[in-house]
């Protein structure tokens, strides 16, 4: 399983901390990014910022003086000095004040919200703009860390280059489980459904069984081939498998008693199956009924026995010998 690992940032590649065949851990940094874009929005977001915060205080005093009308006009109406319509009046300007010093607030919430819409669209987080709004510094280099842990099995990216946003940088795969891509053939089509137990084989390691089971049956048939592609997870606990290796898959339909032989001990004798069978230090040849072929073996239905012992490297010339006999 395969997880591509891409920067939404772009900008240029200022620092790469891996190479192909890495071992990986989840969150590990892999490299930097400086992306200039990036920092232009968030110094347009300081700048926002701090003009709204100069309109606050501003604001603020503006306040603070209309409250301070508010209780003298309060005072004097209270000794009979002053008129309820100066108080109406500066109760008016006070809530005016409060408003405006609201709508400061609105402002700034709407400013960092726009910000991070805009930087959600590279990939960054609200954590990003929270440090933004309370250090008022900002930073250029943007870090690309691990999603998972695995091995990097791809690299696209040096220090310098220009890179575009949503390019993928690297990629990391899980090897403790492999995906195995198969065609089977249609006529075995009704045997099979996901969940089933398989055995892989490859070329590289052709005395190894690796289990696992089938995890996807695609919806249709391919016209050229007249198979169906499926798909298997491998257990690969070693990291004996590798990408891109050729193998071979067995699917476990069920279970069944059969008696197999390798295929070179079985003869032909015209449109018979015969084998040589050792008895009392001879051997003697007896026909038989074969079925399925699995590998270099051949199933036999009838004739032979469980523990009976046959011929295999010899049994071409043992057929010879009574070719002769008969000829004579």
């Amino acid at each position: 399983m395969t997880t591509p690992v891409a920067s939404l940032v772009p900008g240029r590649v200022e620092e790469v901390h891996v190479q192909h065949g890495d071992e990986i851990s989840k969150g590990q940094l892999l490299g930097l990014i400086r992306s200039d874009e990036v920092g232009q929005i968030e110094s347009e977001l300081i700048s926002k910022l701090l003009e709204l915060e100069a309109e606050r205080k501003q604001y603020q005093v503006k306040m603070q003086l209309a409250e301070k009308i508010y209780e003298r006009k309060k005072l004097l109406l209270e000794e009979k000095i002053g008129s309820r319509a100066d108080l109406e009046l500066a109760e008016n300007e006070l809530e005016q004040e409060r408003a405006a010093l609201r709508a400061i607030s609105d402002k700034q919430s709407a400013a960092t919200e726009a910000c991070v819409q805009r930087l959600k669209l590279f990939g960054i987080e609200r954590h990003e703009i929270d440090r933004v709004i309370k250090t008022r510094e900002v930073h250029h280099l943007f870090e690309i860390r691990a999603p998972r842990s695995g091995v990097l099995t791809m690299r696209d990216a040096d220090p310098g280059e220009i890179i575009s946003a949503g390019k993928t940088l690297f990629i990391i795969a899980d090897l403790s489980q492999v995906w195995l891509t198969a065609q089977l053939s249609e006529r075995d089509v009704s045997k099979v459904k996901c969940g089933l137990s398989v055995k892989a084989q490859v070329e590289g390691y052709p005395n190894l069984e690796f289990p696992g089971h089938l995890n996807f049956i695609d919806s249709h048939i391919e016209t050229e081939t007249r198979t169906l592609p499926v798909r298997a997870t491998i257990e690969n606990k070693e990291r004996i498998l590798k990408p891109e290796m050729f193998g071979t898959l067995t699917i476990e339909t069920g279970k069944a008693s059969a008696l197999f032989l390798p295929s070179k001990c079985v003869q032909q004798v015209g449109e018979a199956s015969v084998v040589y069978v050792r008895k009392s230090g001879d051997f003697y040849e007896r026909r038989v009924e074969t079925g399925r072929s699995l590998g270099d073996n051949v199933e036999v239905l009838s004739g032979l026995n469980e523990g009976e012992t046959v011929a295999e490297e010899g049994s071409l010339k043992l057929l010879g010998m009574a070719l002769q006999r008969l000829s004579k």
